[in-house]
């Protein structure tokens, strides 16, 4: 619904600027020198106080923060175990490398780990570590 309202507002208020400045050509819209696409006022308003709600209670949440620090080192400690080891990975993947250490690898690495789910992840991120230790 709320996406919904976003759309319908922005239709309604371009198509009201469109009137207001009577424009009948692509050509007129480039030399207005302002924007005509754009949410009403109220919209814009209403915008920014989601757009403050989801930073203040979601984005910047601490548990947030903390579950996002956590997925870095996962993600990075992966890449870099597994660049150095691209056997670690599944054949076919392991067959696309060219080796520990290269940019190839690298670019394959990068897209292994891209594709694997959340706990798929975590999964292997304990695999490989106990499998280094």
């Amino acid at each position: 619904r709320l996406i919904g309202a976003m759309v319908t507002d922005l239709l309604e208020e371009t198509t009201r600027r469109l009137a207001e400045a009577k424009v009948t050509k692509p050509e007129e819209v480039r030399h207005l020198g302002r924007p005509v696409a754009a949410f009403s006022g109220e919209m814009q308003a209403f915008d920014a106080a989601v757009k403050k709600f989801l930073f203040d209670n979601m984005y910047r949440h601490d548990q947030v923060n903390r579950m996002t620090s956590k997925a870095r080192v996962v993600v990075r400690e992966l890449f870099q175990l597994i660049l150095e080891k691209p056997g670690t990975m599944p054949t076919d993947w392991h067959r696309l490398a060219d080796g520990g250490g290269t940019e190839t690898t690298a670019r394959v690495v990068a897209d292994y780990i891209a594709g694997m789910t959340d706990r798929f992840a975590l999964s292997e991120h304990e695999r490989l570590l106990n499998f280094e230790k």
